[in-house]
């Protein structure tokens, strides 16, 4: 059985690649899609006086947000979709744990409309968890619709190829989607 992860905050950029996990995941019925939210403890407020959300309570809320999501995705197509909300303090460190624990083969995310200077000073949780390399991401922009997947590029500098080529990583998108792979080399001399 495959695992999509699709990490979520409930805004329409993740909830746009939710839906394109959702297509994706309807062309094998092998896959379940686990929908994933991180959120952080809740500190008391800016006057020192405790909240009346507990933690949770915030659990709670998310879990509802979790489901509604899972139903409205199910009006796209029927898949196998789990949900889960954790409490955490950094994203992409979450989801790297939640990987390596629960088998994940594939990461799902959205990434917002971000200019280049915006993504350097501030980063973007999809492209750091993309170089994090643990597992293979699809980063899906804001607008985009899912396309079966018919074509892969491995870039390749051709140095050290045996210990820099993420050779599991790539047989797996291979297997999933069976496209045609593309190497290519630039030689910037």
């Amino acid at each position: 059985m495959k695992k999509f992860l699709v990490p979520t905050d409930f805004s329409d950029t993740a909830k746009n690649a939710a839906r394109y996990a959702v297509e994706m995941a309807a062309t094998d019925r092998n896959t379940t899609i686990i929908l994933y939210n991180v959120f952080d403890r809740i500190a008391g407020g800016s006057d020192g006086s405790p909240l009346t959300e507990t933690d949770d309570d915030r659990k709670i809320i998310l879990n509802n947000a979790l489901a509604n999501l899972e139903i409205e995705l199910h009006e796209i197509a029927d898949v196998r979709i789990q949900y889960v909300a954790e409490e955490g303090s950094s994203l992409v460190e979450s989801i790297e744990r939640y990987i390596r624990h629960n088998g994940i083969d594939i990461v799902i995310m959205g990434i917002t409309g971000a200019t280049k200077l915006e993504q350097i000073f501030i980063g973007s949780n999809a492209l750091n968890m993309a170089r994090e390399g643990v597992c293979p991401v699809i980063i899906v922009p804001p607008e985009a619709r899912f396309k079966k997947i018919e074509n892969v590029v491995l870039l390749s500098d051709f140095k050290n190829v045996k210990s820099t080529t993420p050779v599991a990583q790539v047989q797996l998108v291979l297997d999933i989607f069976k496209p045609n792979l593309h190497i290519v080399n630039v030689d910037s001399e």
